[in-house]
């Protein structure tokens, strides 16, 4: 096996760092503001590189920790609305 196919199987196994799981978990929805700009362009950005690049662990990686950033924002929202009703 020569180089390059040694480093395309590691890039497609590679895991998120920390840093990244965590932006994709707290900031899970792609949304625009008011004047039309793009508030969230570093995970659209990082999952089209996943994607274009071939990191196929970190992609998956990525969408579910933006399952998980759903979750928690509905889990929170709950809370607070419980609380607010109490």
């Amino acid at each position: 096996m020569d180089l390059e196919e040694r480093n395309k199987k590691e890039r497609s196994n590679a895991s998120l760092t920390k840093e990244e799981w965590l932006t994709f978990l707290f900031s899970p929805f792609y949304s625009t503001n008011r004047i039309g700009l793009d508030t969230n362009t570093f995970n659209e950005t990082e999952e089209e590189r996943f994607k274009k690049f071939g990191f196929h662990q970190k992609y998956k990686e990525a969408q579910q920790a933006r399952s998980y950033g759903c979750f928690l924002y509905i889990f929170v929202f709950l809370l607070i609305v419980i609380i607010i009703n109490w």
